[in-house]
């Protein structure tokens, strides 16, 4: 008897010796190819050859023939390098995905985003922001160059899930998911998302297989499940997900905190906003410097910047009419905190109150006195300030980084 071999033989031995895993296969053989491996007979009777027998001959046993099923296999990944800094407030940001059809099939990718709260990817930030940020649209960046080229339309009975059409086996998508954060959102809060995919056939209304043939089911399924017995004449279909972070139930059209399991018909990755603010505080302070029968209340030193030093005089004067009276507004930025850019304060006289324009004190101790003292965020010392405190003003403190403070000092008379 002649035995022809037509393939490779490759036993469990031989796969498992080369390391051949079970993983995404490139170029994998597309879902409802026909495999045809015939087996031939041939024999003589009589020392007569005989004609040749086929297993695909009609008369024949023919399983040798099967369909390649489908494969059902999305990944995930997130496109930001880590976490996205934003300020509160920021409108139109974008935390970024990457989205690859693993099947063995074209496929349209359905997407729906599930809030992290537990932290538990990053583990950066204090506590999540409240109210979270709020999702302005998802879209494609078809050159990752970080802005949106094609928007995806809303669908589902929420309204939630977003559809990318016709990706091609081992074809990867850049998402882009844009959010408005809150203005209320706090130094060192986080807003952490995780962007969930499951694959359905291209232009169908339903996730396709709430349950693979194996019986294995997705989040929200509401259908059976059922261990199908294997059909070589059906293409039957096999979840081969990895796991993620966190489901979606896209049956329901919700997000969910279930954890993303493996071969559960989906996948997700998660990326995380962290809200970078400057954190500011103002304080204002008054002492009286002068009065017309008391004198200074504290050293003076004509042309410095500020004037008047920290040391008594031994003199105590009062906050009578004719008084100068020394305001003093001090802004800080607190540790860790994002840097506050163009630092203004706005201030002027009060009023029974007059600016010590020109830059005298009255009295025996008449003595040139400027306008205003600005100590800005950057700088170690005080500055006469180029502003006028006849009126309301506005001092200029530069900017402000972290653990940074400015100051200004300004003068009035009582009326």
């Amino acid at each position: 008897m002649n035995v022809k071999h037509t393939g490779k033989l490759f036993t469990l031995g031989a796969i498992l010796a080369f390391g051949v895993g079970w993983g995404p296969l490139a170029s994998a053989t597309p879902a409802g190819t026909e495999i045809l491996n015939d087996a031939l007979l041939n024999f003589s009777v009589g020392g007569v050859a005989q004609d040749e027998i086929s297993t695909a001959d009609p008369d024949q046993d023919g399983t040798s023939r099967f369909l390649v099923d489908r494969r059902l296999d999305v990944l995930v990944t997130r496109a930001d390098g880590t976490v996205v800094s934003v300020v509160p407030g920021a409108e139109g940001v974008v935390l970024s995905f990457d989205v690859t059809n693993q099947s063995n099939d074209t496929m349209d990718i359905l997407l729906g985003l599930s809030r992290n709260e537990a932290n538990d990817v990053f583990t950066i930030g204090s506590a999540a922001i409240d109210p979270p940020a709020t999702v302005q649209g998802v879209c494609i960046d078809a050159d990752t160059d970080g802005t949106c080229d094609t928007a995806l339309v809303a669908e589902g009975s929420n309204g939630s899930i977003y559809r990318i059409p016709a990706v091609d086996a081992d074809d990867t998508v850049r998402i882009l998911v844009q959010f408005d954060i809150p203005s209320v959102a706090v130094n060192g809060e986080f807003d952490a998302w995780s962007l969930v995919a499951a694959v359905t056939d291209p232009g169908a209304g339903d996730v396709l297989a709430q349950v693979d043939s194996n019986g294995r089911v997705m989040l929200g399924s509401s259908v059976a499940a059922v261990d199908e017995a294997d059909d070589p004449d059906v293409v039957q279909n096999v979840f081969a997900d990895v796991a993620g972070d966190l489901g979606y139930d896209f049956v329901a059209d919700t997000a969910s905190s279930t954890a993303d399991v493996a071969n559960g018909g989906q996948h997700s990755a998660t990326s995380q906003f962290l809200i970078s603010a400057a954190v500011m505080t103002i304080a204002k302070s008054s002492r009286v410097v002068w009065d017309p029968i008391n004198g200074f209340g504290f050293g003076f030193a004509a042309g410095a910047a500020p004037p008047f030093d920290g040391s008594a005089t031994g003199n105590n004067p009062r906050r009578i009419p004719g008084a100068v009276i020394e305001y003093t507004v001090t802004v800080s930025n607190a540790e860790d905190a994002a840097t506050a850019t163009g630092v203004l304060v706005a201030d002027g006289p009060p009023a029974l109150t007059s600016a010590v324009v020109g830059g005298t004190l009255f009295g025996d101790d008449e003595t040139a006195l400027p306008n205003i003292y600005i100590r800005a965020c950057s700088a170690a010392e005080f500055a006469v300030g180029s502003e006028t405190v006849a009126d309301d003003f506005e001092a200029d403190l530069d900017d402000c980084a972290a653990e940074a403070s400015g100051s200004v000092i300004f003068y009035v008379v009582i009326d």
